[in-house]
């Protein structure tokens, strides 16, 4: 299955988002309802849009989950 997601221009620019996404790669947080839709390999692809439409500029792979813990 393919999946879209949007990065907002107000925390990245699509070359400051490639950037690090070459450094560290890609981590992004998802609802739990949408994780049990997918399935490892699944595509996602990235876009930022703007008052003129979307660019799509990448995608990447469902590889691997990590859960985020949060110590109180």
């Amino acid at each position: 299955m393919t999946w879209l997601h949007f990065i907002g221009n107000q925390y990245y620019t699509i070359n400051a988002f490639i950037k690090k996404a070459e450094k560290i790669g890609v981590s992004r947080k998802i609802n739990i309802k949408r994780l049990k839709n997918m399935n490892w390999g699944d595509i996602i692809y990235l876009f930022q849009g703007d008052s003129e439409g979307s660019t799509l500029f990448g995608f990447f792979k469902l590889d691997c989950i990590l859960r985020n813990y949060q110590i109180k």
